[in-house]
């Protein structure tokens, strides 16, 4: 657990210096296989984390690898899985920027739907704007989900009745006075 930690913090973001593509190749191989305790909830939060973090410089076929091993295919039964596993999946896929767009975009009407049952997670609204980010860190523009569903989300994230004391501020007027003057 703890050099799955250490690993991903040395090697992030995974891309800009000198042999970050083969240290990336090798240590997702290392995360690939069976870790030697699979079954234990750190191990398998561990891998996520180094994941989520070296990320940018894996590959494009890789990430899709990636978001298929990490989601449920339409129409089948999810299982339960434990809270904090659930969470590190979701900042992994929200990660990933080289998915087509439609993928982004499916995965961001799927946490909308989360992010109505639970309004105070505010996991979900960071997964949310890191799939709707109108400028990705790494990937490709051709993979920035369009504007129009971006908006769509933000409507939705407007007429919430509930936030967390952070984000529930939905007019200027309504925000202390000590944060206007910052907008």
């Amino acid at each position: 657990m703890r050099w799955l930690s250490l690993s991903g913090f040395c090697l992030r973001p995974g891309f800009g210096a000198p042999g970050d593509n083969a240290l990336v190749n090798r240590l997702r191989t290392i995360a690939s296989n069976n870790l030697a305790f699979v079954d234990d909830l750190q191990c398998q939060v561990g891998v996520l984390v180094l994941l989520r973090r070296i990320v940018g410089g894996i590959n494009a076929s890789e990430q899709h690898a990636l978001y298929r091993k990490h989601t449920s295919p339409p129409g089948s039964k999810k299982k339960r899985i434990n809270r904090q596993l659930e969470y590190e999946k979701w900042r992994l896929l929200a990660n990933l920027e080289h998915p087509q767009a439609s993928i982004r975009a499916s995965l961001g009407n799927e946490l909308v739907a989360k992010i109505r049952k639970e309004p105070r997670d505010a996991i979900w609204l960071w997964c949310l704007g890191r799939l709707g980010a109108r400028i990705p860190l790494y990937g490709p523009l051709h993979s920035v989900v369009e504007p129009e569903i971006a908006g769509e989300w933000l409507k939705v994230l407007l007429d919430l009745s509930t936030f967390t004391e952070v984000t529930g501020f939905r007019h200027r007027s309504d925000r202390p006075a000590h944060r206007r003057s910052l907008t």
